[in-house]
């Protein structure tokens, strides 16, 4: 708290009256007042432009294929204001994108090499702050918090000094040191973004922040990266709040329709309630801010642990074994676990066979589309030697005899490749096995599927996204028996109990890590897909949940 407040106090030095240092509402076509630096070689050049009244860029340029690291450094083009320079002062950008990767706002910019920045990505969900110096570029804080494409948002950055914070809306991002350049042009940013548009750009100095305002700020932004222990809390147990750094708030604690509980919170962990038992509902915790509710954060109040929970073995056990093979489904079958994923496809000659990717290059000895060859010509390759020499030899299975190898009991998973679904549902239904498979595919899919047989298990793949997004009520809407989240938030226990209320059975992906897998289901997610499944069943055995056969 003291080294924030610090910082702050160097934010409210003393600045000269609101001043506009800088506008361009893209009103006059061309671009003659920026100029474009390319920096990434992949899908260049770029394509800026200016037309009715926004500035536009429509190509995928980047610099590296996205591999998960939201550390790393993801660049594209950038659009720097010519003849332009400033110091301290709050820059906005007005933006919306029609594609889902990078955005990005660039300040104190001297050239590709010496600039500051924040940029944003949809899909997946994140942000960034960064400085390049010499060339040398430097992850300052990234965050889990994305645009939202189709949407017009504002995006702002004030800087004073290296003294820095970044918003998203009304959402405070960052507020820290940026050790940057001190003072330069303003630019935009895309990244493997072919549809990014902005409606204008400002540059203006404003008048100090008062100690008040410096105070909430820090308060706000403590609360906004608060969370709860756990999303469940079970008979005696004790629901508990933690925040990064001590501030001065109120919880309120709602179970039902009652308030329960309210409490002070001063510092990083507070006690707010304890589950006195008789209870299945969903509780709500809100956090204010004098009289304004700056956050709802919703949990569970269980009676014990739902018992029609566990873990999905994303392509069978395929930490220890091939992906898509035998030897991967009985291992996940023998351990226990509640759900096994596979994905299907079809050969030449009609076959639905197991395979992931669109190639047999990765996990084959052989090379090209699985829909080139025939069976035949599929079991003749090696599908084990890649993963070891102990699986040497190993087949790709036919989806028949994948299908043998998981008993009753235990959900199958059948990720479909496209135009699969009817000669999937016709297998299925063939072999009895429709009471504990569901296809996993998009709406089209499941139109030819349940042309087939109308009482197939849907889990709608069609607009994967988290809690906070139009894809949960499209499931419902579209009478799918699943989904499959991808994407987490704070709603996620309240959706989660809508989507039962309606017969919706929620999957998520990926949980790899024991401390986040416990938090989904916790949340209500009832079969997390991971790769890791030997430490995810660890920790169903902590809670007391049977494995599956047991």
């Amino acid at each position: 708290m003291k080294a924030l407040l610090a910082i702050l106090s160097v934010l409210s030095f003393s600045l000269s009256a609101a001043e506009t240092l800088l506008v361009d509402d893209f009103a006059v076509p061309g671009l003659t007042a920026w100029q474009v630096l390319d920096v990434g070689k992949n899908a260049a050049p770029s394509a800026w432009s200016v037309s009715l009244g926004a500035v536009h860029q429509t190509t995928n340029i980047h610099t590296r294929t996205w591999d998960g690291n939201r550390r790393a450094d993801w660049t594209g083009s950038y659009l720097v204001r010519r003849d332009f320079a400033f110091a301290d002062g709050t820059v906005e950008l007005a933006f919306w994108s029609t594609d889902d990767d990078g955005v990005g706002l660039a300040w104190h910019v001297q050239d590709t090499g010496n600039l500051c920045k924040v940029q944003l990505n949809a899909s997946p969900p994140f942000w960034q702050v960064s400085r390049t110096v010499g060339g040398e570029f430097r992850c300052i804080a990234v965050g889990t918090v994305g645009y939202r494409p189709g949407v017009l948002q504002r995006l702002r950055v004030r800087c004073q000094g290296k003294q820095t914070a970044v918003w998203l809306e009304d959402r405070l991002l960052y507020l820290g040191e940026v050790d940057g350049p001190d003072q330069g042009s303003v630019a935009l940013e895309s990244r493997g973004n072919a549809g990014t548009h902005a409606d204008y750009v400002r540059v203006i100095q404003e008048t100090p922040w008062t100690e008040t305002d410096l105070h909430r700020l820090v308060a706000g932004m403590a609360l906004r990266q608060a969370e709860l222990e756990h999303l469940a809390v079970l008979p005696g147990e004790t629901l508990r709040l933690r925040l990064p750094q001590v501030c001065e708030a109120t919880a309120s604690v709602h179970v039902g329709d009652r308030e329960v509980a309210r409490v002070s919170v001063a510092g990083t962990l507070a006690e707010l309630w304890r589950n006195p038992g008789g209870i299945d509902t969903l509780g709500e915790v809100r956090l204010w801010q004098g009289e304004t509710m700056v956050r709802s954060l919703p949990f569970n109040v269980w009676q014990a642990w739902p018992r029609d929970i566990g873990v999905c073995a994303h392509r069978g056990d395929n930490r220890l074994a091939p992906e898509n093979t035998v030897p991967a489904i009985q291992l996940a079958a023998r351990k226990g676990a509640q759900q096994i994923e596979i994905d299907v496809t079809r050969t030449k000659d009609g076959h639905l066979v197991l395979l992931h990717d669109l190639t047999l290059d990765r996990t084959t000895d052989g090379t090209g589309k699985p829909g080139d060859y025939t069976l035949a010509e599929l079991k003749a390759l090696d599908a084990g030697s890649w993963k070891g020499e102990p699986w040497r030899g190993t087949r790709i299975p036919t989806l028949e005899e994948a299908l043998a190898e998981i008993p009753d009991g235990i959900w199958v998973n059948l990720h479909l490749k496209t135009g699969v679904g009817a000669d999937t549902a016709r297998l299925v239904t063939k072999l009895g096995r429709t009471q504990w498979c569901f296809l996993a595919c998009t709406v089209e899919e499941a139109k030819l599927a349940r042309a087939v047989n109308p009482d197939l298990h849907i889990c709608n793949m069609t607009g994967q996204a988290g809690p906070d997004s139009p894809y949960p009520q499209a499931t419902i809407d579209n009478d799918c028996q699943f989904l499959q989240f991808h994407g987490f938030g704070d709603n996620m226990p309240r959706v989660c109990r809508e989507l039962a209320a309606h017969g919706v059975q929620r999957n998520y992906f990926p949980a790899n890590d024991p401390a986040f897998f416990r938090r989904t289901l916790e949340a209500g997610v009832q079969y997390p897909l991971t790769d890791n499944l030997d430490a995810m069943l660890e920790v169903l055995d902590s809670l007391g949940i049977p494995r599956a056969g047991l």
